[in-house]
Formats: structure tokens, sequence, C-alpha cells
């Protein structure tokens, strides 16, 4: 039986913002930069794992209108923090944080475990401007996405990806993992017992 006291434990980055923030070309630049494995295991990973013909089906549940899903998104997020989780890998998972609960539970599941939170922001005139360039993006998501997904949260480190591009990212995020241990989750988890206790900010 495997203990897990004994279980090696990987480094899990996350990297949340909305679309068109680049988060895929960070992820590309990231796994290219890194001098060791990571395994690409983020949300866009999950959802396109199913057929084209689900996808097109269980849209309205997975992503309805770009901030918030149905509870079969939501299934799938809560698993994808449980796989982060499991093996004890280098993961690096790119994310939308478009409600406070994936949050939660990301810091639920991961705080103890050796895991980066990353914010990758973007100002809303360029998100828009990507999201009219790629023309394969419904025009209004980012919007929608960049009112909310940053909204509350602490992060390791942000970047912003309208002023560097996805290769010095990718190395400012791989500094940053080099010479600091994560805090963002386990910061997030202390906040969260205080304002179940009473004890929080008003």
């Amino acid at each position: 039986m495997l203990d897990l006291k004994q279980r090696k434990t990987g480094t899990i980055v996350i990297i949340n913002g909305e679309s068109s923030a680049r988060k895929s070309s960070l992820l590309r630049a990231f796994l290219d930069a890194a001098a060791k494995p990571y395994l690409d295991m983020g949300l866009d990973s999950f959802l396109f794992s199913l057929s084209q013909r689900h996808l097109g089906l269980h849209w309205p549940e997975l992503m309805a209108e770009a901030d918030h899903a149905g509870p079969m998104g939501h299934r799938i997020v809560r698993g994808m923090h449980r796989a982060l989780a499991a093996e004890g890998s280098n993961v690096f998972a790119d994310h939308v944080m478009v409600k406070p609960s994936r949050a939660t539970d990301c810091s639920i599941v991961l705080a103890t475990l050796r895991t980066y939170l990353i914010g990758l922001h973007c100002p809303a005139d360029v998100l828009e401007t990507r999201e009219r360039e790629r023309k394969d993006r419904t025009l209004g998501h980012a919007l929608k996405q960049h009112k909310k997904v940053h909204q509350d949260l602490i992060y390791d480190l942000t970047i912003d990806s309208s002023t560097l591009s996805a290769v010095d990212c990718a190395h400012a995020v791989l500094q940053h993992i080099d010479q600091h241990e994560p805090h963002a989750l386990m910061d997030m988890q202390h906040m969260l017992a205080e304002a179940d206790s009473g004890n929080g900010p008003t």
C-alpha cells in the first residue's frame, strides 16, 4: 500500500486569467523553457478531452456565458483540482476562476502542496482587440471574464501579458518558483477560516 507521507511532491503552477490573456501561449513557452518536465493539465485539457459532439451538446453546462458554468462544468473543475493533487508530478495548469467557489476549492485541495497561483493580467482594451483578431472566440466573453476572474484572489506572482511576451512571462514564472516558496493558496485558506469564524475584515 502506498504511504502518502512518502509520496514525492511535484510543483504545481496554476495560471489564472481570462480568455485572450494568452494563457496558452504562456503554457507553451513555459513547457519549452522549463529545465524539468511538466505536464499540461489545465482547464482546456479537461474540457477538450470531450468529443466535439458532446462539447456542442453540453456547452451550456460547461461555460454557458463565459463567466459562469453549470453542474457539469463545476464537476470537471473540481475533478481537475483533485487530479492535479493526485500523483506528485510537475504540472502546469491554465485556469479561469470566474466563480469564488473555484478558488475556494482550489485552496482546499492544493494549499498543502507546492502549488503556485499566478495571475495573468491584461487590460480590457487589449483583451477586446485580441478577441476580435482571433476570430474563433465569441465577442464579449473576455470582457465578462475580466470583471470577475481576479476578484478577491491572492497570488504568488502577477504578470501582465500586454507588456511582456509569452517567453518573458514564462521566464518570470520560472524565476519566481526557483527563488520563492508558494504562499497564496495557504493565505487564502487562512482568510476563509477567519471569515468563517467571524474574525475576518468587514
